[in-house]
């Protein structure tokens, strides 16, 4: 009988009302929900840093058609070619970004570039013991950029974003042969543009460049007296100018700091 009595006190109407105003109570406490666009913008890292290696195509391409050239010449003349380095390619770089805006960035990329072309023939020595040594041919081009870019992401929820740069570029440039040599710098504008994402840590990008310049020789030494097999600094320098233009493509890493 007393347990009777206990259910009934507690499922009258006092019950009833206790219950709803607990429940507006709850529903008062529960925070309001947060639009997905406003915590993907909140979630953005303020500073990006890229660090890349590039491979890349038609790097230098004149200048290996004259070494081309060279290589035509000596078969000419029965210069046999012991060694080829075609190609000889390394680049690298990285990139600093400043967010300005939810979907822009702005900051500064530096970029190195070593390019190395040649062959190396087998030619005959002369006197008291005749015989044959071997003799490179080779170009050594090694260029630096600085550039200003910014980079815009379409989406904000996106990773995928262009990016644009303008700059200069100093190159040196080293020739060698048996009996000649030369060495000059130079310096002309870069431009760029590329289209890249981000997954994760992994960086990869597409792009191209305009990076054209004279070089200027501070030494040309080319001995006056030289056989028919000789292969001096006058047939190879017929155009001063280098060219570090091309098409690439960049994998790297990314780095992210300070997010809001």
């Amino acid at each position: 009988m007393r347990i009777c009595m206990v259910a009934r006190r507690f499922t009258g109407p006092g019950a009833l009302l206790a219950v709803l105003v607990t429940g507006q109570a709850a529903v008062a406490q529960t925070p309001p929900a947060v639009d997905a666009s406003v915590a993907s913008i909140r979630s953005k890292p303020r500073i990006v840093v890229h660090m890349y290696v590039e491979p890349s195509l038609n790097r230098m391409a004149d200048w290996r058609a004259r070494t081309d050239a060279l290589k035509a010449e000596a078969s000419a003349r029965n210069v046999p070619i012991s060694d080829e380095v075609t190609n000889g390619f390394l680049s690298g770089g990285g990139t600093l970004l400043v967010r300005i805006r939810p979907r822009i960035l702005v900051g500064g990329e530096l970029g190195v570039v070593r390019d190395l072309d040649g062959f190396a023939v087998t030619e005959p020595i002369g006197g008291i013991f005749p015989g044959s040594a071997e003799f490179g041919v080779q170009t050594t081009t090694v260029g630096r950029n600085a550039q200003f870019v910014l980079a815009f992401y379409p989406r904000e929820q996106s990773r995928a974003h262009f990016q644009v740069g303008a700059g200069m570029g100093q190159s040196h440039v080293v020739f060698s042969s048996r009996r000649s040599d030369a060495d000059g710098q130079g310096t002309g504008p870069i431009v760029s543009a590329l289209f890249g994402t981000e997954w994760k840590m992994l960086y990869l990008t597409a792009g191209a460049r305009f990076n054209r310049m004279s070089i200027n020789y501070t030494r040309l030494d080319d001995v006056g007296v030289r056989s028919a097999n000789d292969f001096g600094v006058q047939e190879f320098l017929r155009d001063p100018n280098a060219d570090l233009s091309g098409v690439f493509v960049r994998v790297g890493v990314t780095f992210d700091w300070f997010r809001d």
